[in-house]
Order: C-alpha cells, then sequence, then structure tokens
C-alpha cells in the first residue's frame, strides 16, 4: 500500500483538515491486510474511540466490495479475536509508561524481535502458502524478516515459524506495526511479543505519524 502526502487546510473556525489518498491493487499478496486495517479504522472511528476522532476513509462502494471479495480468496483471512491471547508467557518485568512525547524521534528507540507462527493445512511441493503470505507482507512493511522455518506433523498440518526484527524509531514504524497488528488477528497466525514491546511500537508508530502531519502542516504556513 502507498500513501500519497497530506494536504491540508485550515477553514474560518480555525479547524484543519487533512486528508491523503491510499493506493493498493486487490491482486498484491498483502490486500487481506489492507483490509483489516481500512476496515478496523472505520469501525473504530464509529465506535467514537479517542485515537480516531475525526478519521474517517472515502471509498466508493464497489470499490470496498471488490477488496473485500479480494481479502476473502486472499491466503491471509483477517478476523475479531481477542490478541491479547497471542501473546506468550513471559516474566513480567517493571517498566515505565512510554508516553507520545518519548515516542519523538528526538527519543532514540530500541531494537525489538517477534515471533510469527502460522498453521495451515500442508502445501504441495513448491506451492505458497499461508506463511510465505505472511513473510511477504511484513517485508513489504519495513521490518527485517528471517527464514519460514516448517514442518509438517502427522495430522497434514504445516507448522511454521519465523522471526521478525524491528527498531522503534526506524522510518515506516507505523506501518510495520498496523502490519503486525493485522497478522494478528488472521485466523492460523500467533504474535508472540511482550506487552510492553506491543505499547511501546504502537506508540512510536503513533508518535511518527504525528510528526508527519505536524511536519506538512509547518510547510503550509
Amino acid at each position: 500500500m502507498r500513501t500519497s502526502d497530506v494536504r491540508s487546510t485550515i477553514d474560518e473556525q480555525g479547524v484543519r483538515r487533512a486528508e491523503f489518498d491510499m493506493h493498493y491493487r486487490n491482486d498484491q499478496p498483502d490486500i487481506a491486510i489492507i483490509h483489516a486495517i481500512v476496515t478496523n479504522t472505520n469501525t473504530r472511528a464509529a465506535a467514537n474511540k479517542e485515537q480516531y476522532a475525526g478519521v474517517s476513509v472515502a471509498e466508493r462502494d464497489e470499490d470496498r466490495a471488490a477488496r473485500q471479495l479480494a481479502a476473502e480468496a486472499a491466503p491471509i483471512q483477517p478476523h475479531n479475536r481477542d490478541r491479547s491471547l497471542d501473546v506468550a508467557a513471559k516474566p513480567e518485568v517493571a517498566v515505565s509508561a512510554v508516553t507520545p512525547e518519548a515516542a519523538s524521534p528526538n527519543k532514540l528507540g530500541s531494537e525489538k524481535q517477534v515471533i510469527i507462527r502460522v498453521d495451515e493445512t500442508a502445501l504441495a511441493t513448491g506451492e505458497r502458502g499461508q506463511a510465505e503470505a505472511v513473510q511477504a507482507a511484513v517485508v513489504a512493511s519495513g521490518a527485517r524478516v528471517g527464514s519460514v522455518q516448517s514442518a509438517t506433523d502427522e495430522q497434514g498440518i504445516r507448522h511454521s515459524e519465523m522471526q521478525v526484527s524491528y527498531r522503534t524509531d526506524q522510518p515506516k514504524i507505523a506501518q510495520i506495526s498496523q502490519t503486525l497488528d493485522a497478522v494478528a488477528e488472521q485466523r492460523g497466525s500467533l504474535l508472540i511479543e511482550h506487552s510492553s514491546d506491543r505499547q511501546e511500537r504502537r506508540q512510536f508508530a503513533q508518535g511518527e505519524q504525528n510528526v508527519q502531519v505536524e511536519g506538512h502542516s509547518q510547510m503550509e504556513r
């Protein structure tokens, strides 16, 4: 998915209105993740979530319907579930809350690692499966992803695992964070990360988005 620069205007009441374009193809391998991001944005905005106040996605009904059909046919199938169940047990450590101010480019980030596990029906030789689709989507987001390690059990279930690494202060952290969240929602996938790491990447992602918007605002003054 590609996005344009942010365009914004300020009306007579001093309200700033900003917009940007999103470009994607329905035949790209991560279309289900893109569909999940757009759908979740609309759902959270409609539910009056504080972080999504004033946010809306404008698109034609036929485009939305076509994307949904493509997403349903894609290897990655998002669905709603409690992502807290996907967090591996890990000893809790005392961590201080990361504020949006701490997630600014002026603050140093840290290296993070995530394990993604995918269970799916065994594939024919040479066939790409859900694990490979997940790997391609996470690589496209900007994170570093290791090779897919797989084994098939006696019931014909293929168990795959890959290691993902990124820095919370690297460029495209917002896209990386959105992609990891979308992977965590897909059926058959398990995202293993510490809850404090998840909180930190989301706050750095929000900080990156805030800085981008502020930068465009200053250029227009």
